[in-house]
Formats: structure tokens, sequence, C-alpha cells
């Protein structure tokens, strides 16, 4: 399948007629890599969407359940498995982590916005360093990318197991 010049997406490289490829400033790597990193910190938003929705299923799980004995000693009425410890051991933090991820998350973006308006000065000439930040952004965004969907599914696995494996997540 051939794709039309004209359909190539070329702000920062051009490909001349005969094929040739050539960078249209030096930068044009490090530019295109700028892109990558909005979708890793999408990556990480989704992290704290998944790992916050897992609690609040499991939270509501565990308030509907009922399971054995009342404290009372009694057959009825059976205790909420929320009114156990080591339920709400393995439920709550998913939610102060989901919200640690978000509030990172945040800073993270500040920084983007930051990356963004210093390439635009960059791109109008003007005096501009968005490669300076680009290098801490990148190191940021991809240490925390790895730290949160591995923690999301350590939280998953934990959660689910939480539930008796019964699958509601």
């Amino acid at each position: 399948m051939r794709v039309p010049k004209s359909a190539l997406l070329d702000k920062f490289v051009k490909l001349s007629e005969d094929g040739t490829f050539t960078a249209s400033t030096p930068h044009s790597q490090k530019l295109t890599f700028g892109g990558m990193l909005n979708l890793r910190s999408l990556i990480i938003f989704m992290s704290h969407y998944y790992i916050g929705m897992q609690g609040v299923i499991a939270a509501r799980y565990s308030f509907k359940r009922r399971q054995f004995t009342g404290r009372d000693g009694s057959d009825y009425p059976e205790a909420l498995v929320i009114q156990y410890q080591m339920q709400q051991y393995k439920i709550v933090p998913s939610f102060s982590y989901s919200w640690m991820i978000l509030l990172a998350l945040n800073q993270i973006q500040a920084m983007y916005g930051k990356y963004n308006e210093e390439l635009h000065k960059f791109e109008k000439g003007e005096k501009a360093e968005p490669f300076k930040i680009l290098t801490d952004l990148h190191g940021i965004v991809s240490g925390f990318k790895a730290l949160t969907t591995w923690d999301g599914e350590k939280y998953s696995e934990t959660i689910k197991q939480a539930c008796g494996g019964h699958g509601y997540m």
C-alpha cells in the first residue's frame, strides 16, 4: 500500500519526491519524542482511574457482602465484610494511591505545559530551551509510568482477592 506524500505528517521532517529524508531542524527527533510523553502521561492517568475505580467497586461490594457470624456470636445478622480490618487494609490504600497519582500527574502536566510554551517560543525563533525541560520530563514520566502500571497490577490483584475472587474487577 502506498501512502500519498500529501498524507504524511511532516512538521519536523521532509520527504522529497525522490524519497530523500531530511530533517527540518537538528532537533527533529527530540521534537517527535515530546509527543510520546503526552501519551505516557495518559497511561499514568489511566492507572489512576482504574486503581480508583477498582477500589470503589471493592468498597461497594464489601459494604453489601455479609459473611460469617455476627459480632455477638449469633448467626444473624452476619457481619459486613468491610467491618473486618484486613478487608479495610486491602481496599483503603487504593484510594490514597489513586489520589497520589492524580496529584503527581497534575505536576507532570504542568511541566508538559511549560515544555509546550518553550517549544512554541523556540519555533518562533525566540530564545527558549524546551529540550532541557524535555530531558527532565522524560525521566519523570518514564519512571512514573513504570511505577503506576506495576503498582496498578498489584492493587488489582489484591482487590480482586479481597472480593473473594468473584471476578468483579
